[in-house]
Protein backbone atom coordinates (compact mmCIF):
# COMPACT_ATOMS: atom_id res chain seq x y z
CA UNK A 1 0.00 0.00 0.00
CA UNK A 2 1.05 3.53 -0.59
CA UNK A 3 1.72 5.72 2.03
CA UNK A 4 1.65 9.33 2.18
CA UNK A 5 5.08 11.34 2.26
CA UNK A 6 3.97 13.29 5.29
CA UNK A 7 3.00 10.16 7.40
CA UNK A 8 5.64 8.18 6.26
CA UNK A 9 8.64 8.68 8.28
CA UNK A 10 6.08 8.35 11.32
CA UNK A 11 4.91 4.92 9.89
CA UNK A 12 8.41 4.25 9.40
CA UNK A 13 9.69 4.67 12.92
CA UNK A 14 6.75 2.90 14.15
CA UNK A 15 6.97 0.11 12.44
CA UNK A 16 10.46 -0.50 12.73
CA UNK A 17 9.85 -2.05 16.53
CA UNK A 18 8.50 -5.14 18.01
CA UNK A 19 5.03 -5.65 18.55
CA UNK A 20 3.79 -1.80 16.82
CA UNK A 21 2.39 -2.47 13.85
CA UNK A 22 0.49 0.32 11.75
CA UNK A 23 -2.42 -0.17 10.22
CA UNK A 24 -4.20 3.06 8.97
CA UNK A 25 -2.50 6.41 8.31
CA UNK A 26 -2.89 9.68 6.76
CA UNK A 27 -1.14 12.91 5.88
CA UNK A 28 -4.07 14.81 6.59
CA UNK A 29 -5.99 16.76 3.38
CA UNK A 30 -7.15 20.77 5.16
CA UNK A 31 -9.15 20.93 1.63
CA UNK A 32 -11.11 17.88 2.24
CA UNK A 33 -11.08 17.64 5.62
CA UNK A 34 -9.00 14.88 6.38
CA UNK A 35 -7.22 14.89 9.69
CA UNK A 36 -3.16 13.70 9.71
CA UNK A 37 -3.62 10.62 11.96
CA UNK A 38 -2.28 6.87 12.18
CA UNK A 39 -3.63 3.79 13.63
CA UNK A 40 -1.61 1.15 15.13
CA UNK A 41 -1.44 -1.93 17.20
CA UNK A 42 0.52 -2.32 20.21
CA UNK A 43 0.82 -3.28 23.55
CA UNK A 44 -0.41 -0.66 26.70
CA UNK A 45 3.93 -0.58 27.32
CA UNK A 46 4.24 0.27 24.22
CA UNK A 47 1.69 2.92 23.73
CA UNK A 48 2.88 4.46 27.24
CA UNK A 49 6.33 5.32 26.02
CA UNK A 50 4.97 6.69 22.09
CA UNK A 51 2.93 9.33 24.48
CA UNK A 52 6.13 10.08 26.48
CA UNK A 53 7.46 10.68 23.40
CA UNK A 54 5.10 12.78 22.44
CA UNK A 55 5.29 14.92 25.21
CA UNK A 56 9.09 15.13 25.82
CA UNK A 57 8.70 17.17 22.42
CA UNK A 58 6.01 19.20 23.10
CA UNK A 59 8.21 22.38 22.76
CA UNK A 60 8.67 21.68 18.95
CA UNK A 61 5.66 21.08 18.06
CA UNK A 62 3.20 23.36 16.67
CA UNK A 63 0.01 21.52 17.47
CA UNK A 64 -1.23 19.20 20.10
CA UNK A 65 -1.19 15.71 19.60
CA UNK A 66 -3.14 12.63 21.73
CA UNK A 67 -3.09 8.90 21.18
CA UNK A 68 -6.66 7.44 22.08
CA UNK A 69 -7.74 3.83 21.83
CA UNK A 70 -10.39 1.80 20.76
CA UNK A 71 -12.08 -1.22 19.25
CA UNK A 72 -11.50 -1.99 15.69
CA UNK A 73 -14.69 -3.50 13.75
CA UNK A 74 -12.56 -6.71 14.30
CA UNK A 75 -12.56 -6.91 18.29
CA UNK A 76 -8.98 -6.00 18.46
CA UNK A 77 -7.95 -2.86 20.54
CA UNK A 78 -5.99 -0.48 18.19
CA UNK A 79 -4.70 3.04 19.28
CA UNK A 80 -4.72 6.09 17.14
CA UNK A 81 -2.28 9.22 17.05
CA UNK A 82 -3.55 12.25 15.86
CA UNK A 83 -3.95 15.92 16.70
CA UNK A 84 -6.03 17.00 19.32
CA UNK A 85 -5.97 20.35 18.11
CA UNK A 86 -9.24 23.20 17.45
CA UNK A 87 -7.67 24.35 14.60
CA UNK A 88 -8.09 20.84 13.02
CA UNK A 89 -12.10 20.32 13.41
CA UNK A 90 -14.33 19.45 10.89
CA UNK A 91 -15.74 21.98 8.20
CA UNK A 92 -19.43 22.83 9.17
CA UNK A 93 -21.86 23.15 6.64
CA UNK A 94 -21.18 26.75 5.86
CA UNK A 95 -18.14 26.11 4.37
CA UNK A 96 -15.40 26.47 7.21
CA UNK A 97 -12.22 24.76 6.45
CA UNK A 98 -9.89 23.70 9.05
CA UNK A 99 -7.04 26.26 10.12
CA UNK A 100 -3.98 24.46 10.00
CA UNK A 101 -0.93 24.01 7.76
CA UNK A 102 0.87 21.56 5.63
CA UNK A 103 4.20 22.08 6.37
CA UNK A 104 3.79 22.30 10.13
CA UNK A 105 2.28 19.22 10.36
CA UNK A 106 4.87 17.98 8.42
CA UNK A 107 7.38 19.07 10.61
CA UNK A 108 5.50 17.90 13.60
CA UNK A 109 5.37 13.89 12.10
CA UNK A 110 8.72 14.56 11.75
CA UNK A 111 9.22 15.70 15.31
CA UNK A 112 7.63 12.86 16.71
CA UNK A 113 8.89 10.02 14.72
CA UNK A 114 12.15 11.30 16.10
CA UNK A 115 11.16 11.80 19.76
CA UNK A 116 9.89 8.33 19.41
CA UNK A 117 13.18 6.92 18.15
CA UNK A 118 14.95 8.73 21.29
CA UNK A 119 12.70 7.53 23.68
CA UNK A 120 11.97 3.78 22.84
CA UNK A 121 14.26 1.33 24.49
CA UNK A 122 16.99 0.14 21.41
CA UNK A 123 15.84 -3.60 22.13
CA UNK A 124 12.77 -3.33 20.82
CA UNK A 125 14.32 -2.49 17.22
CA UNK A 126 13.90 -4.62 14.01
CA UNK A 127 16.34 -4.94 11.56
CA UNK A 128 15.09 -1.99 9.95
CA UNK A 129 11.90 0.25 8.80
CA UNK A 130 9.60 -1.61 7.09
Amino acid sequence: MLIEPGIKPLCDVLNSYYGIVTLYSCEGHPRRPARPYVAFRAELGEAELIQEAITACRGKLTYNWWITGCFNPEGGWVYSLEPNDVRFRRPLRFGFLPNWRRERVDLDLKNIADSIEMTLPRNFRKNGPI
